[in-house]
């Protein structure tokens, strides 16, 4: 089945698991998160908020800006892990990360 996941994601960390595996799921970030293509928290742009897809192992990492020096201070960020994803699949489209 699909599922589409919003809530207090993006506030706090978290672990999906089965992300993608069965239908179409989706997690709804909002439209504030600007896509950070390089996957390297130190090349943020200190000017928008961020989303970054990170690699992680078998697992692929969103990582969100609290605020929009998170990735230069390290510390207002959350971390959404999707099990067993890769990172090479994920996209972030109009505030929907999704799994091709």
């Amino acid at each position: 089945s699909s599922d589409v996941c919003s809530s207090d994601l993006g506030k706090t960390n978290a672990t999906i698991t089965n992300f993608g595996l069965l239908g179409n799921d989706a997690l709804y970030l909002g439209s504030k998160y600007t896509l950070n293509t390089t996957g390297d928290l130190t090349k943020g742009n200190d000017a928008v908020l961020e989303a970054f897809i990170v690699k992680s192992g078998a697992d692929t990492n969103i990582v969100l800006e609290q605020k929009a020096y998170g990735s230069s201070s390290g510390t207002d960020l959350v971390t959404i892990t999707l099990t067993g994803v890769d990172s090479t699949k994920v996209h972030l489209n109009n505030g929907i990360i999704t799994v091709s």
